[in-house]
């Protein structure tokens, strides 16, 4: 028997639940960036500005995860379900733009930014589902 009182036990897992995959969210986001960076120049300096949002964005998710994974208290579920949400919608868009940057190379299977695209497309799906991450309850 894991522990006497379930509900208690369940509320002191809950925020490791949410910042795991929110963590593994942060690693084809980060990465996608960096690889699209180098690329800018020329053909694709029109979507550097997108590139700077995008990390600006990643950035402040990374602290945000940072900050919670500090004091887990500080996060309602809620909280912690809406920064899950966040870091995989924040996957997809990175790798998304990354495979605009690369062009056509970016979409051979075997290429890095094909599997952060792969792996991007995944985390929706995955539990919680992406569903559940936006239902909002009544006020």
């Amino acid at each position: 028997m894991l522990t006497e009182d379930p509900p208690a036990f369940v509320g002191a897992c809950r925020p490791r639940r949410m910042l795991v995959p929110s963590a593994f969210c942060q690693g084809p986001a980060r990465r996608s960036v960096a690889e699209a960076r180098p690329r800018l120049p020329g053909v694709a300096a029109s979507r550097a500005p997108r590139v700077d949002e995008v990390a600006a964005s990643v950035e402040a998710a990374w602290a945000s995860l940072h900050a919670v994974a500090a004091a887990p208290a500080t996060a309602g579920p809620r909280d912690q379900a809406a920064l899950r949400h966040e870091a995989a919608r924040l996957a997809g868009e990175a790798t998304r733009l990354e495979a605009a940057v690369v062009g056509g190379a970016g979409y051979v299977a075997d290429s890095a930014t094909a599997r952060r695209l792969r792996e991007a497309a995944s985390l929706p799906v995955q539990a919680p589902t992406e569903a559940l991450l936006e239902h909002r309850t009544p006020a």
